[in-house]
């Protein structure tokens, strides 16, 4: 099948106006972030890592991981983190980001101690990183509007897709999925990453007609939706997935102290206050309440597993 050549106009004037929007509150989220001035460090080892005992995260700017309304920082990953800093005595520094691909980078180098994005637990993300244990479920689903201007029917599944384009953040482990996905319906299905567009950024400019269709995870997908109910979240494109915290591999001990913590915190009704808080009206605060502290007895099945089974 020919790729679909019929595109939709950027408008590259909007794509300058939102940007500088989103840099301008960016430049704001930076000037809140938490400091210290210890100078050694028992994680970091590249310049630019704040030293000491002091955790270095990078966190991706969106609803549900780490946003700034009015005056005040929220986000469910960024309330978890804390959490952690408050209750094991280690300060924490937020780096917020809107590229996964340069905060991964970050991390290898050493800049940073943890990335926080919409990470699956998946065998590829595994075999680069140390991945905490999960700390709540997530899938990817496909961003579009309801009535698109261009009056091409609404896709409802991901075999339309056969030929077309989807959008994602650079950087995304969802390419992996896509991939796959192509491979399943035996047609190509082309991605675009733009460097300077995060999830957020992405379904904004899908609401407004900008981009015809990205792909985000559910979480922030329906904490945007509120907002632009021109957009459409209906169409699944992954299945459910763990979500949890990327560390370098040199990174055990901090590893464990995290998973040791998130073992007990799980257990809380913080955690059961905080998942309801931003992923209730979804099916994921139901499958996320199911998640057991000690997730040996769950079977993570990595994205090849799931496409083999449903190819048998």
């Amino acid at each position: 099948m020919k790729k679909n050549t019929k595109k939709t106009p950027y408008g590259k004037r909007h794509f300058a106006l939102y940007a500088g929007i989103l840099a301008a509150a960016l430049a704001a989220m930076f000037l809140i972030r938490q400091c210290t001035l210890d100078r050694r460090s028992p994680y970091g080892r590249a310049s630019g890592h704040s030293g000491g005992d002091t955790i270095d995260i990078a966190i991706e700017v969106s609803p549900l991981l780490y946003s700034l309304a009015s005056d005040t920082v929220e986000g469910l990953d960024y309330e978890m983190l804390r959490d952690f800093s408050r209750q094991t005595g280690r300060p924490i520094k937020f780096h917020p980001f809107t590229s996964i691909g340069k905060a991964l980078e970050g991390l290898e180098k050493g800049r940073y101690d943890i990335a926080v994005s919409t990470l699956p637990s998946t065998i590829e993300m595994k075999g680069k990183y140390t991945m905490t244990k999960p700390l709540y479920i997530d899938r990817q689903v496909l961003v579009q509007r309801r009535m698109p201007g261009d009056s091409l029917p609404p896709i409802v599944s991901q075999h339309q897709l056969a030929g077309d384009t989807v959008w994602l953040p650079e950087g995304s482990p969802f390419l992996t999925r896509v991939r796959l996905l192509s491979h399943e319906i035996g047609d190509t299905i082309y991605v675009e990453q733009p460097k300077q567009f995060s999830s957020e950024q992405l379904f904004i400019l899908v609401a407004v007609g900008e981009l015809p269709r990205a792909v985000v995870n559910e979480g922030v997908a329906m904490l945007m939706e509120k907002n632009y109910p021109d957009a459409d979240i209906s169409t699944a494109m992954s299945f459910a997935q763990f979500q949890t915290w990327a560390l370098r591999d040199d990174s055990a001990i901090l590893a464990n102290d995290i998973n040791t913590w998130l073992a007990r915190y799980k257990e809380s009704p913080r955690y059961e206050q905080l998942t309801h808080k931003y992923l209730e009206g979804s099916n994921l605060h139901n499958c996320t309440k199911n998640i057991q502290s000690s997730t040996d007895v769950v079977k993570e099945k990595s994205e090849t597993d799931s496409l083999l089974t449903k190819q048998l």
